[in-house]
């Protein structure tokens, strides 16, 4: 038997409709029986006798909903052995009723309530019951027809379905106790579960069923004692069922209070909680991408642009850019105008500090996509108010198409530059209040994206003007532009002395090209044709390369990252929509609402920064990562932010993450084990490739020839990147065939080109016997003689 506790109340905040008090009687019992009643007639008449009847150890108490039926008339109830007929006056349904009697009730000094329905279904017998398990220490008993000792009869098939497979598992989810029977109304609580300051139920949005949902599953949720008791239910076997329950529309409402007590959207906002740290967020980020680091130091994915930033990373402390490979023809310069210099910049100083050789770029791109992820989860935080969410929003990038074999195991640039993108989003997140410093910052990640990545070069301008459009502050947005500019700069002062260009890049000639087949590695005897020469002709190139872009978007919505996200945002606003169906549903925090405008609105830019791809032609999946992210980002947020309270954002943040671990956890799994079952190549072969080594033997008595690699493009750069051989990339119009045998010829002589090396054994014989070359017998490899 549990010691009687004498509760001090506090009711000063208490929201209780206002009602009418009939009192008939002492109170007799530490304990009270809540009937909730609203035109019962003869059901409730019935009951209330056959309580009577048991003598049960509780003082009955009658919450009227304002019946009009006179079945509570004074000259029934009072013989009856009610002690008290609480007439609701204010607005609300059956939660306000509750609220009424168990107010009155506390205030009375009743040690705990036990709440049975007032339409004759329920067996009253389990009342005392529920009284001892009270007495006994428990703070919340629930009713449940389905426990051994219960009986449910006649209940409606679809009440049963409802309860069982949809109602009860979300609510024990959510409670952290399994429940079975959770719309029953028959229960008990204790008074310290309703004094509880982390309870708080006597609140407005209190009025119709939302009241019983969220009592069942707070209780579990703060680790009070939690019981069951085993009730009878009996529906009548004909006519109509007695419940106020009909309609689509109420049927919908119903689920949608039972998803937002789930959810937590009736938790009060008492919990204090500090900073969340990044250890766990960052440990989830390693044990995901290990798997994929493991598979590429194994078994490295590089592409001709990695051994490229690999071979210019090696000029950053001598001669800066000077190429050793070749593979634009824009130019006759031997200095490298093809990629921007952050990147190489980034692994020549660390590969000083830590002699990582050519794998450094691998290193240095799954770092970044850690670093990016962390970045992601401070974002998530801040647009949510909720951990979790942007973290995993982050990892889902992995399962975009060829994320990890273009991008992290080729030790490529788009990691990093989600980086940058990351840290402009941060940036921007305050809105209104963004600070100077904040403007700054923007700017100066800006035009390193910039640095980073020449498709950037819109980024700049489009932070500013959100800058401006979030900080109202046409200062803020000239600092932002100055901070880029300041970036910027090295490369304008390289690119005015070596190119005499203010911004020099191999990409601008491609981009006012009017040929839609047009390269960066093409070569053409003479000039072609670009926007000056017909605008309109150009507009038309841009506009016929929108199919291909619409059908790679598509693509990247289909893959494993578009699917994760389209279902995982389709479930999130599932819930948010039935949410809504419960009353005074709150719009997006106040606090939120910057942060998810920020969102939003990069979301938008990097939309726009696909703009150059359409220019230039090049359009790929992996262009397509950091709009996936932004908006999902995006999308997400706002979803959860619109949560009503902390606890339900976090557990729209949670279930989101959820969501998406899914997809990525398996897999990352399925990589491991690939990498377990496959056989591990040399690994000194990958940075002294014996091909590369043969043919820097062919070439030692004449180490400055220039060899024009046709039909491996990959071998060009690693002989540049490893062997300092002036190897240079076949043109891609004459790979393809757009380029004549005379025009083969014409750019043999122009760029002076001393051998032609044949790695493509079917165009043998197109180098002996269309081009006429000799074949150099004493090199292993078909190296050919450009000039007999």
């Amino acid at each position: 038997m549990r010691d009687p506790t004498v509760i001090a109340l506090d009711d000063s905040e208490w929201d209780v409709p206002t009602h009418k008090v009939a009192l008939y009687g002492e109170k007799r019992h530490a304990h009270a029986l809540i009937i909730p009643v609203i035109n019962e007639d003869e059901r409730i008449r019935g009951q209330l006798l056959r309580v009577q009847a048991a003598r049960l150890p509780v003082d009955v108490i009658v919450a009227d909903g304002g019946s009009t039926d006179g079945s509570l008339h004074a000259d029934f109830v009072e013989p009856a052995g009610v002690r008290c007929v609480l007439t609701k006056t204010g607005p609300g349904k059956l939660s306000a009723q509750l609220r009424m009697a168990y107010a009155w009730a506390l205030r009375e000094g009743y040690e705990g309530v036990v709440t049975i329905d007032g339409n004759g279904k329920d067996g009253v017998e389990a009342v005392a019951t529920m009284v001892e398990r009270l007495e006994a220490g428990c703070d919340y008993v629930q009713g449940s027809r389905y426990l051994p000792g219960g009986e449910a009869e006649n209940t409606p098939l679809e009440r049963t379905i409802a309860n069982r497979l949809i109602h009860a598992p979300l609510l024990s989810v959510a409670g952290r106790h399994w429940f079975l029977d959770t719309t029953n109304g028959f229960r008990a609580y204790s008074a310290r579960y309703l004094t509880h300051p982390e309870v708080q139920p006597f609140r407005e949005e209190f009025q119709v069923y939302n009241l019983l949902f969220y009592l069942t599953v707070r209780a579990g949720q703060l680790g009070l004692k939690v019981d069951h008791c085993p009730v009878i239910r009996r529906y009548p076997e004909s006519g109509k069922v007695p419940t106020k329950i009909g309609g689509l529309a109420s049927k919908l409402a119903l689920l949608g209070e039972t998803v937002r007590a789930a959810t937590g959207g009736y938790t009060p906002s008492t919990e204090e909680r500090g900073p969340a740290l990044l250890g766990w967020p960052l440990l989830a980020a390693v044990l995901v991408c290990l798997p994929f680091l493991i598979s590429s130091l194994i078994s490295p994915a590089y592409s001709p642009d990695s051994w490229a930033f690999y071979e210019l990373s090696q000029t950053i402390f001598g001669d800066f850019y000077r190429a050793t490979h070749v593979r634009s023809y824009a130019n006759d310069i031997p200095y490298s105008a093809a990629f921007p210099p952050l990147w190489p910049t980034l692994i020549a100083v660390a590969d000083a500090a830590f002699d990582t050789g050519a794998r450094t770029g691998l290193y240095l791109a799954f770092a970044s996509f850690v670093g990016f992820s962390l970045l992601s989860e401070v974002i998530g935080r801040r647009v949510t108010g909720a951990a979790w969410f942007g973290l995993a929003v982050a990892l889902a990038l992995l399962l975009g198409p060829k994320m990890i074999t273009d991008e992290l195991a080729a030790g490529r640039t788009l990691p990093f530059q989600l980086v940058l993108n990351a840290v402009v989003l941060l940036g921007l997140l305050k809105g209104r209040a963004m600070s100077l410093p904040a403007a700054i910052g923007v700017g100066l990640a800006a035009g390193l994206a910039v640095l980073n990545r020449f498709d950037a070069l819109p980024l700049p301008f489009l932070a500013a003007g959100l800058v401006l459009w979030l900080s109202r502050k046409p200062s803020y947005a000239l600092a932002s532009l100055g901070a880029a500019l300041i970036a910027v700069s090295p490369w304008i002062a390289y690119s005015l002395g070596t190119f005499g260009t203010v911004f020099a890049t191999d990409n601008a000639g491609i981009a006012t090209s009017l040929d839609p087949n047009a390269f960066v590695t093409d070569w053409w005897p003479i000039e072609r044709p670009g926007l000056a020469d017909d605008p309109a002709a150009w507009i038309a190139k841009v506009l016929g390369a929108l199919p291909r872009f619409l059908y790679i978007a598509g693509a990247v919505a289909l893959s494993p990252l578009g699917l994760a996200a389209a279902m995982t945002l389709a479930g999130l606003g599932a819930f948010v929509y039935l949410t809504a169906q419960a009353p005074k549903t709150k719009s997006l925090p106040p606090h939120q609402q910057p942060a998810v405008q920020a969102s939003l609105g990069f979301a938008a830019i990097c939309a726009l920064l696909l703009t150059p791809q359409l220019f230039t032609g090049y359009i790929e999946y992996r262009y397509f990562t950091a709009l996936a992210w932004a908006a999902a980002m995006a999308a997400g947020g706002w979803l959860i932010a619109t949560g009503v309270t902390p606890a339900q954002r976090r557990v729209y943040a949670r279930l989101a993450a959820l969501a998406l671990s899914v997809w990525i956890v398996p897999f990352a799994a399925m990589t491991a084990i690939n990498v377990a079952q496959a056989t591990p190549a040399p690994w000194e072969e990958f940075e002294q490739p014996a091909d590369v080594t043969t043919l820097g033997q062919c070439l030692q008595d004449t180490p400055e020839a220039r060899t024009l690699v046709i039909g491996d493009n990959l071998f060009a750069a690693r002989a540049g990147a490893l062997g300092g051989i002036a190897a240079m990339m076949e043109p891609r119009n004459m790979a393809e065939g757009r380029l004549s045998d005379d025009g083969i010829r014409a750019f043999l002589k122009a760029q002076r080109v001393d051998y032609v090396l044949v790695m493509d054994p079917a165009r043998t014989a197109f180098a002996a016997e269309t081009l006429k070359l000799e074949r150099d017998p004493g090199c292993a490899l078909p190296l050919y003689r450009s000039v007999p």
